[in-house]
């Protein structure tokens, strides 16, 4: 951490020290840092935490504060402690950040699920919603000296905004360890355009050489209507080991390696030649994508009946709406131990015709999937027998 703080110094960047299970008393660490270095895990309870073993926070903590040293949460999975949350809030500390360390291997998993999820545990543990708001936007931009741009309302900042409402629910949180509490709302998350230039028709680039006529009609100053804004939905098998699953290899996503198994084993008759029998290759991955579904934005009244492709609405930021997608129709088993998840995101710039820059905003809260679910006969026939939401 001496040399680290030695190289920051010469090349002028803040350092941030990842503070779990340090293997020093936490006073040894914070009298290393420098005003605007950063604290990580500030909640962590695995071992040399903030407070000592009566509970009382640190008297180098307060120090520490005082010469301008900031703390971050970044739970991520591990690294949030209710207790230690609990005593420090006592004692008047609060943590300058509110993140969640979210990477990969833990997204949408428990105990932190998102910012929205963790912002809305602060607020039930008694932070006032106003300084979780500072700690999970200003202050950030503060540190990335980005004050006026972002994670503010002023006049002539990013319109990045993100609106929510209090949706009344029983919630439990449970931390690392097991302790545990309840809370009854959470914030919801609205969906909503969030950004994207809509006078320029979000920007569109002709990326796959679609033809001049699809081009015209997927622009709104041809065809007269905001169009072709779309979403891509997975249904994905999930699972925490790894299992076989197909992928392409190319860029334009359209050759899956295989595998001969039989040569000549498809017979074609006559003098035409045998085709080899062959399976695709398989890789080893904890998802495998099992159907997917485009929807246009732009037409929330989309359907199965072919005239309702001609529905037509003006997106707006700060709007939300309501929409239904139809997977395409496959038959798939779920294994024991996998579950389903579903993956919503914008446009695929490999799979799109026209690509345009835009984002949205979802609530995660209201994605509901209903799949139909079979069971094996004697007969080796399916029937329907539920479904599951």
């Amino acid at each position: 951490l001496k040399a680290t703080v030695a190289i920051a110094e010469k090349i002028g960047c803040p350092v941030e020290v990842h503070c779990t299970n340090i293997p020093v008393p936490t006073c040894e660490v914070l009298n290393l840092l420098r005003p605007g270095d950063i604290f990580e895990h500030v909640y962590q309870g695995v071992k040399n935490t903030i407070i000592d073993e009566n509970g009382r926070l640190y008297d180098c903590v307060r120090e520490a504060r005082k010469r301008g040293i900031l703390f971050d949460t970044a739970e991520g999975r591990k690294h949030g402690d209710f207790d230690v949350m609990r005593k420090a809030k006592e004692q008047g500390f609060i943590a300058d950040f509110c993140s969640t360390d979210l990477v990969l291997a833990s997204t949408y998993r428990r105990p932190i699920f998102s910012l929205p999820n963790l912002m809305s545990r602060y607020v039930a543990m008694g932070i006032p919603l106003a300084k979780v708001v500072e700690m999970a936007a200003s202050a950030p931009a503060k540190l990335m000296k980005m004050e006026g741009q972002i994670g503010c309302l002023s006049e002539g900042a990013r319109a990045d905004v993100a609106i929510f409402s209090w949706l009344d629910v029983h919630q439990p949180w449970r931390d690392w360890k097991g302790s545990a509490f309840e809370a009854d709302r959470i914030l919801k998350p609205e969906m909503t355009l969030k950004d994207g230039d809509i006078e320029n028709d979000f920007n569109p680039e002709n990326r796959n050489d679609v033809d001049t006529l699809t081009m015209q009609l997927g622009s709104s100053k041809v065809s007269g209507r905001m169009d072709d804004v779309e979403i891509a939905v997975l249904l994905c098998d999930v699972c925490d080991e790894e299992f076989d699953s197909i992928q392409t290899v190319d860029p334009e996503r359209n050759i899956i390696p295989v595998e001969t198994v039989k040569e000549g084993g498809i017979i074609n008759g006559g003098d035409l030649p045998a085709f080899n029998e062959a399976e695709f290759s398989t890789v080893h991955k904890k998802y495998r994508v099992i159907t997917r579904a485009f929807a246009d934005l732009c037409n929330p009244e989309a359907g199965y009946e072919p005239e309702t492709a001609a529905n037509s609405i003006e997106l707006k930021k700060g709007e939300y709406h309501d929409y239904h997608v139809y997977l395409c129709a496959t038959r798939y088993t779920v294994e024991p131990g996998h579950s389903l998840a579903l993956v919503i995101a914008t446009e695929d710039p490999v799979n799109c015709m026209i690509h345009k820059t835009y984002s949205i905003e979802i609530d995660n809260a209201s994605v509901n999937a209903v799949v139909p679910v079979t069971k094996e006969t004697k007969d080796r026939s399916v029937k329907p027998d539920s479904s599951i939401g």
